[in-house]
Order: structure tokens, then sequence, then C-alpha cells
């Protein structure tokens, strides 16, 4: 059962989420940061604005009170609170959070206070008609300034404005406690209230103009890209993937079109390289054995193995070859070799050379002494019934002996192949020089291995070159099985 294709994920998707997380965390985040900044230094340069002011106010209020003013320290106030020239308001409440100069409270006070050193008394004046504006138990800035005698602020939002107020605190400094009282350290709240709303607009509507040329650049931004990534990388390196997916298919009739000077287009003339030098292995393997590219891919050394060697030779040829053109003498001898490889690769064997007009097969494996006997019925079969028409009357004799061989890498560093020697090497070869025309000789170790699945005749004598006793053959005659 093969895996599970794996779903693909195209890169110019992974480029655009790379682009846009960029886009969210890098400029997002500096227009957040900057609009935040904006708002951050807008809200403290009004804090740091009021507080001037309510310094100014607080300290002009001070002077006037100190010598006993306090009429015309009101006057003051009134004359702040009507001047449209201040973008902010003004209010003077007593430590107990009722507005002051509205009531004789405070002049009764004092008067009180003066009286037992003979200081000035205070004319008390008409008694309002209207309760007096007082600040509430919920407004606990107020009530924070009077007891931490600290300077609070509060920000609150009234029918879509933005609304901050500052209350600053008076304190009760020796020279104001002499008509005050001492038993006080807060004297009153001088409450400052500013709309802010127009001063928050800009940088609101900075980050939203940044906001929108970031929305647009996220999305331009990224197809652009997409764009650009598809034309330049994308489709350049799928023709070059479908060049691949031929080639390692087995045809090499397709190249890449390289266009301009960048690295992918380097890369396809690189694969067009390459393609042309599979090209040529590809057709240099056509004369280099099975045996040879297996070896090259295991970086096989040398060992030994037991295996059955198949030689066929052409009968003839040299007397074929004299009165004829090289043309037809090569397309002759090229039919028959073909023929015989073709049976020898449908047995399992594998050719291992050509010398000439001889054939060196080679078979390994289980029943591979059988599987080389039906290759030669059938190469003699084949040749003996359209030898005339197909052959031009060529015939072979062929031999087969089996047994223990060395495999190995033979040659110079330069140029070597894969091949077998061994003593049952020289003796197939021998045995096919022995055969007649038409007819296959099998040693005694071949006849023995394949007994009950082939027919022969014999056995004969063989004196060959190299031994002293005669060998053992046989006529292979036919495959039972």
């Amino acid at each position: 059962m093969s895996a599970p294709r794996r779903r693909s994920f195209p890169i110019a998707l992974k480029v655009d989420l790379i682009i846009i997380l960029s886009l969210v965390v890098g400029i997002g985040a500096g227009i957040a940061v900057l609009a935040v900044r904006q708002f951050t230094a807008t809200i403290q340069a009004t804090d740091d604005a009021l507080r001037r002011q309510s310094q100014i106010i607080y300290y002009s209020i001070k002077n006037l009170m100190l010598p006993g003013d306090a009429p015309v320290a009101s006057q003051f106030l009134g004359d702040i609170q009507n001047n449209a020239g201040l973008n902010a308001s003004f209010t003077l409440y007593r430590r107990t959070g009722v507005e002051a100069f509205v009531d004789n409270e405070t002049i009764r006070r004092v008067n009180a206070n003066n009286a037992p050193r003979g200081a000035k008394i205070f004319a008390v004046r008409p008694e309002p008609t209207e309760t007096p504006d007082t600040v509430g138990p919920e407004e606990r800035n107020f009530w924070e300034a009077v007891s931490t005698q600290t300077v609070t602020v509060f920000q609150e939002t009234d029918r879509g404005r933005t609304i901050r107020t500052l209350d600053t605190p008076l304190p009760n400094d020796p020279p104001c406690s002499l008509c005050h009282g001492t038993d006080h350290s807060v004297r009153g709240i001088l409450e400052t209230t500013v709309d802010i709303t127009d001063s928050l607009r800009q940088p609101r509507d900075s980050a939203l103009l940044a906001s929108i040329i970031f929305v647009v650049l996220g999305t331009a931004l990224p197809l652009l890209l997409t764009q650009f990534l598809r034309r330049a990388v994308i489709l350049p390196i799928q023709r070059i993937g479908d060049v691949c997916r031929t080639v390692a298919a087995g045809a090499f009739d397709k190249k890449v079109a390289p266009r301009g000077n960048d690295e992918i287009s380097e890369l396809g003339r690189t694969v067009n390289q390459m393609v042309d030098g599979l090209y040529e292995r590809f057709q240099l393997s056509k004369f280099v054995s099975a045996s040879t590219i297996r070896s090259i891919r295991e970086s096989a050394e040398g060992s030994r193995q037991p295996a059955t060697m198949l030689f066929s030779d052409v009968r003839g040829f040299t007397a074929f070859s004299a009165d004829r053109e090289p043309e037809t003498v090569v397309r002759y001898l090229n039919l028959i070799l073909d023929t015989q490889t073709r049976i020898v690769q449908a047995n399992g064997g594998d050719v291992d050379k050509y010398v000439g007009d001889q054939v060196f097969a080679l078979f390994t494996g289980e029943g591979r002494e059988l599987a080389a006997c039906r290759a030669a019925i059938s190469i003699q079969k084949e040749i003996a019934s359209t030898k005339e028409g197909v052959y031009g009357g060529l015939s072979v004799g062929i031999g087969i002996d089996t047994g223990e061989v060395v495999m190995g890498r033979i040659g110079s560093e330069t140029r070597a192949d894969f091949t077998v020697i061994g003593d049952r090497v020289n003796t197939a070869a021998r045995l096919c020089g022995a055969a007649l025309a038409g007819t296959v000789l099998v040693s005694e170790a071949v006849r023995v291995a394949a007994e009950s699945t082939i027919t022969t005749r014999g056995p004969y004598g063989l004196r060959v070159k190299g031994k002293r006793d005669p060998l053992r053959v046989h006529i292979l005659t036919g495959i039972t099985s």
C-alpha cells in the first residue's frame, strides 16, 4: 500500500503569508505604537498645559487673598471663566466640595479668626438665592486631591466629547492659616476642565489614515509579489520540473528555455546540460552490461558467486563477411545479436559483453541452469526458423557451463569493466567453440543441475585446451518443463 500523498503548499502562498505576517507584525505594530505614542503625547501635553494654567491661577488667587482682597480674587476667577481666549474652565471649591465665593461661610470663619487678633473684618454679602454647586461623593478624584494633597487627573466621556479634569489642591500655608484657621491643611480645590476631543481627533485621524494605507499595502503588495514570483520563479521552476519528469520517464527530447541571466535561468541552463549528459550516458548504457551498471550502484569490488555462463558464436561469419558490403555485414550481425539479446533478457539473463560476433551472457539466481538452457533452445529455434530470410543464412553454436566464478571490477582506474572470470567461464567458451552450427553443448554440471527439466544426448568426451582429461559434455536437445 503506497503512502498517502502529502498535500502541496504553493510557494507563492507561503510568501504571501510571510509578507502579511511581516506587515502585520512590523508595519501594523509600528502604526499601533506611533498611534499610542501620539495619543499619549497629546494627553501629556494637555495635562502639562492644565498644570501650568492651574499653577498660574493658584498663585494669582493666593497673591490676591493674602492682602485680604477676597472679592478681587472672586472677580478675577469670574473674569477668567468668561474669557473666551482660554480653552479650559476653572472652578474653585472649598475643601468641603462647595463652590467658593457664593455665600458667607468663609467670610464668617475668617471674621471669627480675625476678631481676637484685631485683624480686618470683612463685610457680609447678601445670601445667595440659589443653592451653590457642590461636588458629589462619586467624584473620587476631588476627594483624593483633598485627602492626599496631590494633583489628580480624571477623564470622562460626555455625549461624545472627551473631558479631562485636573484637581489642584490649595494648601493652607502659614500665611493663609492666620485667617482660615489651623484645623485643616487644604483650603480648597481648583478644578480645571478642558475638552480634548478636538486634540485627540488628529492622532485618531492619522492612525485611521495609516491603517487604510496599511490595508491597501497589505492587499496590493502580496498580489504584486505573487505575480512576480509566479512569472520569475514558480513558472520557470515548474518548466524545469516538467523536463526532469520527462527525463525520469526515459525521454530526452525536452529542454528548458531559460530567459535572462538570473539564478533561475542559470539553473535552467544547468538542467539542459544535465539532460545532455544523461542522454549521452543513456546511449552509453546500451554498450554496458546490466551487471556493470549494478556494480556501479553497489560499488562492488569483487566476490565469489555461483553463475551460469552462455557463450554463442556465429558460424561461418568470416566467410559471410568477406564478399558482402560492410553495411550489410553490420546489419545482419546486429539482427542476430539483437535476437539473442532479446531472448537472453526474456529468460532472466544479462548480456555481459559482445566480442565480435560472439555473445557472452550471464545467468544468476535460482534456476539459472534451466534459464540458460531455455534461452539457448529459443535462440536456435528462432534462427533456424527464419535464418534464410532474416539472418542471411547465418547460424550460431552455443556452449553453457555453470559453477562458482569471481565477479568484480576488472581493469584500470581509467577504463574498467565489471565481468566474471574463472575456470567455468573458460569452459563455457571452449564448449561454444566446439559446438556445431545450430547445436548447444552443455557441461556435465549443467546437465546434473537441470536434469529433470532438459533432454540431452551424450555424454561425449571433449578435449579442450588447458584440461588434461577430456570433458564430459552433452548436446542439449530440448526442455521438458
